[in-house]
């Protein structure tokens, strides 16, 4: 059993946030997949449903998308009742970087939904907390900063 990546979305977002994803990890996962919809001659649900047939069944699939509302989930999100596996949309680099860290059998839908709510707290609007006298040395280095 193996744990494959789509990484799906619209234009080149899937491409660059994989490879975004590959030069802070340097890692390069064997079973990956990405759909950049709407660039390549093939529609995405003809690109989805071969990425999901080639997958054996018994292997674990973690589907990554861009928007919620966006055709491209919605064409996973249909796909549920004929296929299994996961879907987490609204994808942002810390999630890719926390899920595509997971070993396989960890890789659940709880963990899954504990790290899509720790996602969800590296969504801030940045000004409000220098506002808040949040950034205490304005002259610090960047990796102060970030600690």
């Amino acid at each position: 059993m193996a744990v494959h990546y789509i990484i799906a979305s619209h234009g080149n977002m899937a491409k660059g946030i994989y490879h975004t994803y590959n030069y802070i990890t340097q890692c390069q996962p064997e079973n990956l997949y990405i759909i950049n919809a709407y660039t390549e001659k093939d529609s995405p649900a003809l690109q989805i449903d071969r990425c999901l047939s080639e997958i054996p069944k018994e292997d674990k699939i973690l589907v990554f998308t861009d928007i919620r509302q966006g055709s491209i989930n919605q064409l996973f999100y249909t796909r549920l009742a004929q296929y299994e596996f996961f879907l987490v949309t609204g994808m942002n680099l810390s999630l890719l970087l926390e899920l595509m860290t997971i070993k396989e059998d960890e890789l659940n839908e709880r963990k899954i939904q504990q790290v899509v709510e720790e996602a969800r707290k590296e969504i801030e609007f940045m000004n409000t907390r220098f506002k808040a006298g949040q950034l205490e040395n304005h002259d610090s280095e960047e990796n102060d900063f970030m600690m």
